[in-house]
């Protein structure tokens, strides 16, 4: 199983639908424990969460990436690097219109 290549980057499970025993161990009063399906269903969600692992991440509404947490402003659905093209793009477009129609800069 360790060099089948099919199972490369796959964790082996043992069968949820077989009793799991304690191994043996050498310590004379030992005790051992049965576990049913659902105590081991619940041991590998605690232990076995891949999704505990993964760093939090978000999609851009703009660019439609999956990025870290840390790209995002609070409350910002949009990454800051979109944010950022779109202002400047904003602020091109202002400068043009003003420059097509002879205004100036409008204040007082």
């Amino acid at each position: 199983m360790r060099n089948n290549p099919k199972m490369l980057g796959k964790i082996p499970i043992a069968p949820i639908h077989a009793p799991i025993k304690a191994p043996p161990i050498s310590f004379p009063n030992a005790t051992y424990v049965e576990l049913d399906d659902d105590d081991v269903t619940d041991l590998i969600r605690e232990e076995f969460d891949p999704l505990r692992l993964l760093p939090t991440c978000r999609l851009c509404k703009s660019c439609k990436k999956n990025l870290e947490e840390a790209h995002f402003d609070e409350g910002k659905k949009t990454c800051r690097t979109c944010l950022h093209i779109h202002r400047a793009y904003m602020r091109r477009k202002r400068r043009r219109e003003q420059a097509e129609t002879g205004g100036g800069h409008g204040g007082g």
